[in-house]
């Protein structure tokens, strides 16, 4: 089966760690267990660099995803550390290696489910000093371009209107934590259990701007309903 464009992963893959996202990531804070924690890094860096151009090693990236990179490195045995000095990376080659570090969390998930049981005593977003060095003295940031654009996509949005119950303002923007909501406010409004499948599939079968188009979309539908 293909990998979908965003996540590296087949869908069913996908799937899976969303479910495991759901049970194992929480709200705000660091994961009890050391493979939820595993979960919050690796989407962690996904997210950051699709949603606001972040990368690993270079510019603002050294402050939002280099502390979730050392932790990988250092709890994944086959990852592959995504900082790589002060070298920038192409876009392209970052998503590529990105990506296959993404595959690389995921078997080791699978392999290893007692991780979701070992509990955890680490904060793998927690940046060090050295971080916000490098961000500072780090003049060139690389800029990246997905096809929308604003960075924070459902900050500074306008308030919802009246009569609206569902809205993805103030909402996580992990493509698992979006499709989660989703899913809930259809299952709350009466959509059938073909109607959420529909959803998804359709969510996760582009890029991560697809995903958010669809994801509003479907919540646009849900109010009303309300």
């Amino acid at each position: 089966m293909a990998n979908n464009t965003w996540s590296g992963l087949t869908l069913e893959q996908d799937q899976i760690w969303e479910q495991l996202w759901n049970e194992h990531v929480p709200a705000s804070g660091t994961a009890s267990t050391v493979g939820g924690e595993i979960l919050r890094a690796m989407s962690r860096i996904i997210y950051r660099f699709y949603n606001d151009g972040d990368m690993v090693g270079v510019g603002y990236g050294n402050e939002t995803c280099n502390s979730s990179d050392r932790y990988l490195t250092d709890v994944v045995p086959e990852y592959k550390s995504l900082d790589d000095g002060y070298t920038e990376y192409s876009e392209t080659a970052y998503e590529k290696h990105m990506l296959k570090n993404h595959r690389i969390v995921f078997a080791y998930l699978q392999e290893n489910p007692q991780l979701f049981k070992e509990e955890n005593t680490t904060d793998s977003r927690e940046a060090c000093q050295d971080d916000y060095d490098r961000a500072r003295y780090q003049d060139d940031e690389p800029e990246c371009d997905y096809g929308w654009e604003d960075d924070n996509f459902f900050e500074g949005e306008e308030e919802e209107e009246d009569g609206e119950r569902y809205t993805l303002v103030g909402i996580d923007g992990n493509a698992y934590a979006v499709m989660g909501y989703v899913t809930k406010a259809m299952r709350e409004t009466g959509f059938t259990q073909e109607d959420i499948q529909a959803y998804r599939e359709d969510a996760q079968s582009d890029d991560y701007n697809h995903l958010l188009c669809v994801s509003m979309d479907m919540i646009d539908k849900c109010n009303e309903r309300c």
